[in-house]
């Protein structure tokens, strides 16, 4: 909904698909809008610079670490709208020791 605080919540886990215990993952998202459907010129696909101003309005998205591998994805937008993509990104510190 317009002008809500929507929220998820997103499970890390390692490439054995084991849930992660702990936080401190770097974690990015980017919340984008549906492009909106026009062409260039002549019928042609829009421009790689129209494209990147439209990959350039995006709204921005929390991303809280609660420290037990969970991470609250947090976004709220003013315009009801189709949007196009919620990306996340997580990278994990793996931290080896030897006994």
């Amino acid at each position: 909904m317009a002008g809500e605080l929507q929220h998820f919540q997103v499970r890390a886990r390692d490439r054995n698909k084991n849930a992660c215990r702990r936080g401190g993952a770097a974690v990015a998202a980017v919340l984008s809008p549906r492009a909106p459907r026009r062409e260039g010129g002549a019928g042609h696909p829009a421009s790689e610079a129209e494209q990147q101003s439209e990959a350039a309005a995006s709204y921005p998205v929390e991303v809280l670490d609660t420290g037990d591998g969970l991470y609250t994805v947090q976004y709220r937008v003013n315009q009801a709208d189709t949007y196009r993509t919620l990306t996340l990104t997580l990278t994990l510190a793996l931290t080896l020791t030897q006994p």
